[in-house]
């Protein structure tokens, strides 16, 4: 599961905050939460099997870090986000397929990115 470069993960793991953020399934203790639990969400799926628990897993992870103010999102709520975000880079990992439209979706979401705390930036 790890043919994809950590660049590839990170934004696997920045589009599960993401949508637990828009979802208002947790709540951040600063504008940079998504920013700064990216690269420590993506080594902690990592480790994780897609076996029976993940979501529990990934809620007792969230609950246990400091950016993270509250969690509200259920377990059912977590496993379609992994489901829907991450699994979907774990799948096309595996089968080799899409590296290349990945890096024009990692550059395009990137860009995304930075438009969204400029946006963060501005409204504080």
């Amino acid at each position: 599961m790890t043919a994809y470069s950590k660049d590839h993960w990170d934004l696997a793991a920045r589009r599960v905050l993401q949508r637990l953020v828009a979802e208002e399934g947790v709540e951040l203790v600063s504008s940079h939460g998504v920013s700064l639990l990216t690269t420590p969400l993506s080594a902690f799926l990592l480790q994780l099997d897609q076996a029976d628990g993940r979501a529990e897993a990934l809620a007792d992870w969230l609950i246990d870090q400091t950016e993270v103010a509250d969690l509200f999102a259920s377990n059912e709520d977590l496993d379609a986000i992994l489901a829907e975000e991450w699994d979907a880079v774990a799948e096309a990992a595996e089968a080799g397929d899409g590296e290349d439209e990945e890096d024009e979706d990692l550059d395009a979401d990137a860009s995304a990115e930075d438009l969204d705390e400029e946006e963060v930036e501005e409204d504080a």
